[in-house]
């Protein structure tokens, strides 16, 4: 059995049924081969900048007997993911301006309806405010004590034309 740390429990959690994902910034392929093993998600999309973590998603992979539900790739973020090739994004673990920077790159970003599962690990503020500037909508968001740090993950829709959760104001001030 897979088990995850709160974390990424938090975050397996907010992105529920998700069909098929794209895992960018995958590492270790945790999260993802524990939506597959749960039946959440169909297939996994698990994408790196560099070939370290995707060896060690292979691993992951391979333990778990995913094989035929998982491709690696690799990828600086989404350039070399097709819209059509994801119905649900998580891009966990990484800064939030780094989350910004990959999906300011993403040519679908603001264009498509696709759902986004957020872990930033800093700069979550900066993160909220961008993704209300480009009309994405936070379904929701949650916070989870791992060891000595908070974390928050965040359950997004792009493509919404920016509606505002009720609670999303005091955030962004």
């Amino acid at each position: 059995m897979l088990k995850l740390s709160p974390r990424l429990a938090l975050a397996a959690k907010q992105a529920g049924a998700c069909g098929r994902i794209a895992d960018i910034g995958t590492d270790h392929a945790l999260l993802s081969a524990f939506l597959l093993l749960n039946e959440s998600a169909r297939s996994a999309l698990l994408c790196d900048v560099v070939e370290g973590p995707l060896r060690r998603a292979a691993v992951t992979v391979k333990r778990y007997g995913l094989e035929e539900k998982t491709a690696l790739r690799l990828s600086d973020g989404f350039q070399n993911v097709a819209p059509d090739e994801f119905d649900t994004a998580l891009i966990c673990g990484m800064g939030g301006l780094n989350i910004i920077e990959i999906l300011a790159k993403a040519d679908w970003f603001g264009r498509e309806k696709k759902r986004l599962i957020l872990q930033p690990q800093t700069d979550a503020m900066h993160l909220r405010a961008y993704l209300s500037d480009n009309g994405c909508e936070v379904l929701s968001e949650c916070a989870v004590i791992d060891g000595k740090h908070a974390y928050t993950v965040l359950s997004v829709v792009t493509g919404t034309n920016g509606k505002i959760s009720a609670d999303w104001e005091h955030y962004i001030e």
